[in-house]
C-alpha cells in the first residue's frame, strides 16, 4: 500500500491546480451580500496562503503518495496548466464575473492527456464533486477565523 501523502507534495498541489485559488474564489463570492462590505473586503484580501494549508490538509486525506504525484505530474505541467486556466475561465463565466481571461487552446493530443489524467485514481478522485465540496469544507474554517479576526460578529 502506498505511503500517506506529505504536507509539502500536497500544498504543491494544492497550488499547481490552483485549488487554493479556487476556493477561496467560490467561498469569497458565497459571502457577497451577505456580510458588510467591510468584513467582505477584509476577506477578500485574505492572502491564499490561508487556504493552501487545510487544502492540502484535505487532500493528504485523500489521496495517496502515488497520486498526489501522479496529479503534481499533471498540473505542473503545460496541459496541466491549460486545464487549470480553463477550468477558472469557465468558473468566471459560471458566475457571470466580468474577467478579461483567455480561454486555453488545447489540441487532440492535449485533450488525450486531460482524458487519461481524468480516468487516473489521482483524476478519478480529483474531479470528484464531492471533492471540490471537501475543499470547500476545509478552508471554510480557516476562513471563519480570518473572518471573525475581521471583525464579523454574525452568525457563520
Amino acid at each position: 500500500m502506498p505511503a500517506v501523502a506529505t504536507d509539502s507534495a500536497a500544498s504543491r498541489l494544492a497550488q499547481a491546480a490552483r485549488f487554493d485559488y479556487a476556493t477561496k474564489l467560490a467561498t469569497t463570492l458565497a459571502l457577497q451580500g451577505h456580510i458588510p462590505k467591510a468584513n467582505f473586503d477584509c476577506v477578500a484580501a485574505i492572502p491564499l496562503g490561508t487556504y493552501t494549508g487545510p487544502i492540502a490538509g484535505f487532500i493528504g486525506s485523500k489521496l495517496n503518495t502515488d497520486e498526489i504525484a501522479t496529479a503534481l505530474s499533471f498540473y505542473e505541467s503545460p496541459v496541466g496548466g491549460k486545464y487549470t486556466q480553463y477550468g477558472i475561465v469557465q468558473f468566471y463565466k459560471l458566475k457571470a464575473i466580468p474577467e478579461d481571461l483567455t480561454v486555453p487552446d488545447i489540441d487532440k493530443n492535449e485533450m488525450q492527456q486531460i482524458v487519461a489524467f481524468s480516468r487516473s485514481s489521482a483524476g478519478v478522485k480529483l474531479m470528484a464533486p464531492d471533492f471540490s465540496r471537501g475543499m470547500v469544507l476545509a478552508a471554510k474554517s480557516a476562513e471563519d477565523k480570518e473572518l471573525v479576526a475581521c471583525g464579523y460578529k454574525g452568525a457563520l
